[in-house]
């Protein structure tokens, strides 16, 4: 009998790097990579001073921002323009395993992606990121990444361009025929724009360079519902615990036309039957798309008489370790009391608008508002976010409308405002103005046309928020151009009584004046509402489009006469 014995205790060497990956596909890895720079360009779009939202608290914007992949048999690189790594990240998790994400409204859970991305696809790794300050590259191998180890990375001044890189090299034996393989790319672009494809539709830029191809950006595509006048679409949030919000939006696909509409057409519809089911989003990522399956919800066989339906949840939380999605983010946990909840409302929905689209029922009711008798819409509640607000709009303000052109001679006498007019109620965004683009063009200005665009893009219904958030920011960017890039530029000073009689060639009356100064401010108000009470809620901004008029050609004006006392300045 042996007297003395030693226990060992321990991880098999290659164990914790095979059960972080096996169970992950090369391109799943792909995705986790694009992951982890979509998180980045979040968080910089929050910390910014002006963070756009959508409807949902989650950023409405991703313009600037850019990722770059290139897939090659000798080496697979990622690299991005956001803000990059600070050394403090470096130094506690970004290459430590198994702590929580600390990303709000991401999708990561446990801080394994990255590792395990690189862990999938080779076994040595070159990284570099600038965050503006200083710039950062080590080289790591798998080993690293597998062991506590401490590596000290080489430390530079910034170049200035904020950045993350990084190059995987001894590419794993299992992956080679993957990414060799033309399917492998086909799948890659396919299943790159089904999941990211609302980041893309908020102008994120996913450049995909394969082998020696040539580089190629994906294309967006993501399935609208028709709110039009015949057809009004479910709507329906609430709340559950822990603070996670789930929206769902059903009704018939924005393409789709019945027999007997006129622009009724067999072929594309059928070029539609792709696209009909259940969507599954969590925090702005795709994970379900146009799913029939029980598992989701669906109860019963799909039937042609279900044609044109879609149904969109979406699962909402800062949190992303409450999401009911698996840690690879390739499916969603449907066993979780959060979904099941969701599940048992979807066929009840697909019935009612199986029920609602017969053609008998559409002869006596030209007029069809999906979900109406069901009774769970009881429970609907709003999303609540500090950058949205819950006043209800005054529909019966009196707006002055827009005035004739202002392009006259001293000689001739002031305009006369025209009579009080109530807003538009038809209107569904911003109407753009020619002229306006015209002369914002030759300010050369990229930014600020970008944000007109935007402006005029925006639902004033289904985005209120944001539109009068980005109307506020044009103002500013227009005063401090117009003010010679001077940052303290007041959108207010721009639009008072002396400075448009000193700024513009056109002649404005006292009254109309005061009416250009009521806008602004207004518009003022309305955004920094909406920036700084999260109790305040705007259901529309249709009230914001007559003022936005009324101002449209002093502000043509006063863009012309800068140009001119600049051209003038610089002769």
């Amino acid at each position: 009998m042996a007297t003395k014995t030693v226990i060992n205790t321990g991880i098999q060497k290659g164990y914790l790097e095979n059960s972080l990956t096996q169970d992950i596909s090369s391109l799943e890895a792909i995705y986790d990579l694009i992951d982890n720079s979509i998180d980045a360009a979040r968080r910089d779009i929050f910390k910014s001073k002006i963070a756009l939202l959508d409807e949902y608290g989650m950023p409405s914007d991703y313009t600037g921002f850019q990722i770059d992949i290139t897939v090659n048999e000798k080496e697979i690189k990622i690299k991005d323009n956001c803000s990059g790594f600070s050394a403090r990240d470096l130094e506690t998790r970004a290459f430590f395993i198994g702590s929580p994400s600390s990303h709000d409204y991401g999708i990561g859970q446990y801080g394994i992606g990255l590792k395990r991305a690189l862990l999938k696809m080779g076994d040595e790794y070159t990284f570099l990121t600038d965050n503006g300050t200083e710039r950062i590259s080590a080289h790591l191998t798998n080993n690293d990444l597998t062991s506590e180890n401490t590596i000290t990375p080489k430390i530079e001044p910034s170049e200035g361009d904020t950045k993350s890189y990084f190059a995987i090299t001894k590419l794993k034996d299992a992956i080679l025929p993957d990414i060799t393989a033309e399917i492998w790319y086909e799948n890659a672009y396919r299943g790159i724009q089904q999941r990211y494809t609302i980041y893309l539709e908020k102008g994120l830029v996913i450049n995909i360079k394969y082998q020696d191809n040539s580089k190629v950006s994906v294309k967006h595509k993501f399935v609208a519902i028709r709110e039009d006048e015949g057809f009004k679409p479910l709507k329906f949030g609430y709340y559950v615990e822990d603070g996670v919000y789930i929206d769902i939006v059903a009704g018939v696909h924005a393409d789709y036309r019945f027999s007997d509409e006129q622009s009724y057409s067999l072929a594309s519809n059928r070029a539609l039957t792709d696209d009909f089911g259940i969507y599954i989003v969590c925090n702005d990522r795709v994970i379900v798309s146009s799913s029939t399956e029980k598992q989701y919800g669906w109860a019963t066989r799909w039937h042609s008489e279900y044609n044109g339906f879609v149904c969109i949840v979406r699962f909402i939380s800062s949190d992303p370790t409450l999401l009911p999605i698996n840690t690879a983010k390739t499916a969603v946990t449907t066993d979780a009391h959060l979904f099941l909840k969701v599940a048992e409302k979807i066929q009840p929905i697909a019935d009612d608008y199986r029920r609602k689209v017969s053609p008998k029922r559409r002869k006596n009711n030209p007029h069809i508002t999906f979900g109406d008798q069901l009774d769970f819409l009881d429970e609907n509640e709003p999303f609540n976010h500090p950058g949205i607000n819950t006043r209800k709009p005054n529909t019966k303000s009196v707006i002055i409308q827009k005035t004739a052109t202002s392009r006259k001679t001293s000689s001739q006498k002031p305009q006369v405002v025209a009579k009080p007019k109530v807003a538009n109620k038809k209107i569904k965004t911003l109407p753009k103005n020619s002229k306006l683009v015209n002369a914002i063009n030759k300010l050369n200005n990229r930014k600020l046309s970008q944000f007109y665009e935007s402006m005029c893009n925006l639902s004033v219904d289904k985005y209120p928020s944001i539109l009068a958030v980005t109307l506020s920011v044009f103002y500013e960017s227009l005063s401090r151009i117009l003010g010679n890039n001077n940052p303290n530029a007041d959108i207010g000073g721009y639009f008072n009584h002396n400075t448009i009689k000193a700024r513009v060639t056109g002649i404005y009356s006292s009254e109309q004046i005061k009416e250009f100064q009521s806008s602004i401010k207004y518009i003022q108000e309305e955004a920094n509402l909406i920036k700084h009470n999260k109790n305040y809620r705007m259901e529309t901004a249709i009230n914001l489009v007559p003022r936005v008029e009324l101002l449209e050609n002093i502000t043509i004006d006063m863009i012309e006469t800068h140009i001119q006392n600049t051209s003038v300045t610089s002769s």
